[in-house]
C-alpha cells in the first residue's frame, strides 16, 4: 500500500495507455503529474480498456469499460 502511494505522490512521469479491443488501436500518452495522467483516463470515452503505469512498469490504475 505505501508503495502505490509513495508512487503517486513522488513518481514523475506515468503512461497512459488506451486501447480499443475492436481496432486493437493503442494510444500512448507521457505525463508529468498524476492529474494530467488522470485527466487522460476521463478522456478514454470511446476506447475499451485504460491502463495506468509509472516508469518501472507498476500499473497504478486500470479501468475496463
Amino acid at each position: 500500500m505505501f508503495k502505490f502511494i509513495n508512487r503517486i505522490l513522488f513518481g514523475g512521469t506515468y503512461k497512459v495507455v488506451h486501447i480499443d479491443s475492436t481496432t486493437g488501436k493503442r494510444k500512448v500518452f507521457w505525463c508529468c503529474t498524476w492529474q494530467d495522467a488522470i485527466e487522460w483516463v476521463a478522456c478514454a470515452c470511446n476506447d475499451d480498456r485504460v491502463v495506468v503505469t509509472d516508469t518501472t512498469g507498476f500499473v497504478l490504475a486500470a479501468r475496463e469499460a
